[in-house]
């Protein structure tokens, strides 16, 4: 009968230290690429309800002030309103939608 040969100490030593490596390299990559300390701050940042806008993105030297001078810009006052405003609602469809159209 065919018998099972045993891997030798040589052979499970370098197994065990490969592995070893492989898994420490992953760790390094995982460990710098998502749990560093040095992650960059998210692009967006996050208004909470009640914060002025003006606290998130600081303006030098305008203060709280930022928020209404930019909406005194005259690229802003000179736009032109198209159509009529305030907009009238109609008819908001059929009274029905799931009657055939062309009964």
């Amino acid at each position: 009968m065919l018998a099972r040969k045993s891997l030798s100490k040589k052979k499970i030593l370098l197994l065990g230290g490969t592995l070893a490596l492989v898994w420490g390299i992953i760790g390094v990559v995982v460990y710098r690429n998502f749990a560093s300390k040095n992650a960059p701050l998210p692009s967006v940042p996050i208004v909470l309800p009640g914060e002025p806008i003006a606290s998130v993105y600081p303006v030098a030297g305008a203060g709280q002030r930022a928020g209404l001078e930019i909406l005194r810009d005259e690229r802003l006052t000179s736009l032109k309103i198209f159509g009529d405003v305030p907009l009238e609602v109609t008819a908001l469809g059929r009274e029905n939608p799931f009657e055939l159209i062309n009964p």
